[in-house]
């Protein structure tokens, strides 16, 4: 609680409770507390102002450029129905079924023993790094 006893001022009877609670130096201490009261107000008050300022000029500016990106979206939309007919008209062209590959039974067999060769060239190489791989490990191991 901020009552004290008045013990010390010759305004008042001692015992008996001062208000306000701060000490009476002389009679202009309430008036210079307030106007401290006062500029802080005034500071913090004029401190949501210029916030409030820079939060709105900032909302304003992301506007402005949302709807110019948005009259660039519809330019780009544009196009893209245009480049999509294309690829539809496209598509219509070349709905046939595609045309028949025919290969002869020699055709067939050059391709199978093509086929081989690579499979076996490819675990060729394949034995051969393994080999390299556990020859090194080795060397670690001796």
């Amino acid at each position: 609680m901020f009552w004290r006893l008045n013990q010390t001022t010759k305004l008042s009877k001692p015992g008996t409770l001062l208000w306000p609670p701060w000490p009476r130096t002389s009679s202009s201490t309430p008036v210079r507390l307030a106007v401290m009261w006062f500029a802080i107000w005034l500071t913090l008050l004029g401190g949501t102002v210029a916030g409030g300022y820079f939060l709105g000029r900032d909302l304003y500016r992301k506007a402005k450029a949302l709807v110019t990106d948005l009259g660039e979206l519809e330019s780009v939309a544009e196009r893209l129905e245009e480049r999509a007919e294309e690829l539809r008209k496209l598509q219509e062209l070349y709905a046939g079924p595609p045309h028949p590959l025919t290969l002869t039974e020699q055709d067939l067999q050059e391709l199978r023993t093509g086929r081989r060769q690579r499979i076996l060239a490819r675990r060729q190489r394949r034995t051969e790094r393994h080999q390299a791989t556990y020859a090194r490990w080795e060397s670690y191991f001796r």
